[in-house]
């Protein structure tokens, strides 16, 4: 009886099946699972999420908030940071870097959004 019940339990778990309701009851092992019911995956078609026009136009707003944000740079390094400030000079180098390679790869809604990150810190520390 217990080499049954292994059996029955190990022929469940390389089926993925669900537990019979009768433990001692034959399993078959030549049983084949179809996922689904064997339906066909459905096609998934990936459609740009912004228009031509408005990737050039963010484009350029990118880069022009990228150049603001390097100019501001500089501007901060002039100053002489603090250790604190310098770590946010790296986070921002990170944020410019990371949106110039999502602009080179064309992924310009996540370069846009790295610049404004850049920009807004870069904008912050001029101010203070």
């Amino acid at each position: 009886m217990k080499t049954a019940l292994i059996l029955t339990l190990l022929a469940m778990v390389w089926q993925n099946a669900e537990p019979a309701s009768n433990p001692g009851a034959a399993v078959d092992l030549n049983r084949k699972i179809v996922r689904n019911g064997g339906a066909a995956d459905p096609e998934i078609t990936f459609a740009p999420s912004i228009t031509p026009e408005e990737a050039s136009r963010e484009t350029g707003e990118t880069k022009q908030m990228l150049q603001a944000a390097e100019a501001n740079l500089k501007i901060v390094l002039e100053r002489q940071p603090d250790a604190g400030r310098r770590d946010v000079i790296a986070e921002v180098r990170n944020y410019l870097n990371q949106a110039r390679q999502s602009l080179d790869s064309g992924d310009i809604e996540r370069a846009h959004k790295l610049a404004v990150k850049a920009s807004v810190l870069t904008n912050d520390m001029v101010r203070h």
